[in-house]
């Protein structure tokens, strides 16, 4: 069983990385399942604009029944013109796995641009697809094409 268990975790990894840039701040995510409960989310951020973003900030927003924890960032600049990233990595443990309840995250981006203020928030398809309740469901998720996505976060 356990064997069968590490093989069925080991195929939910799955890899967001688009080639298509968006205008404005892309967003690639990959995440993992090393346990039933357990969810890691790798998140990169690159601005494609030219002016660079300043107090640049992103906070995991989950459910009550989901534990996080999340890195910082080495800085809080996000140059322009694609010259560089930022990534912060996410674990997510689902205390409500018996129960069926998925996983759940929705990212808030915090940045000045210019010395304007601005906050957005979304929910992060990829993990929050239904197919990712269960450890087996991540086949599923990459036939519907969940875990492909890229957000452009400024408008």
């Amino acid at each position: 069983f356990a064997t069968q268990l590490a093989a069925m975790v080991m195929k939910n990894r799955k890899d967001a990385n688009y080639p298509d840039p968006f205008n404005g701040v892309k967003v690639m995510v990959e995440f993992q399942r090393p346990a039933i409960e357990v969810m890691v989310v790798n998140v990169s951020f690159m601005n494609q604009k030219a002016t660079p973003l300043t107090d640049f900030n992103s906070i995991p927003i989950v459910p009550e029944y989901v534990d996080v924890e999340a890195t910082g960032f080495a800085s809080n600049f996000l140059p322009g013109n694609n010259q560089g990233f930022l990534q912060q990595k996410i674990t997510m443990t689902n205390n409500a796995m018996a129960q069926n309840k998925p996983f759940k995250l929705q990212l808030r981006m915090i940045y000045s641009e210019g010395g304007q203020q601005g906050q957005v928030s979304f929910e992060v398809p990829a993990v929050s697809s239904p197919a990712n309740t269960f450890a087996g469901g991540g086949e599923t998720a990459g036939k519907a094409g969940a875990s492909k996505w890229a957000v452009d976060l400024m408008q």
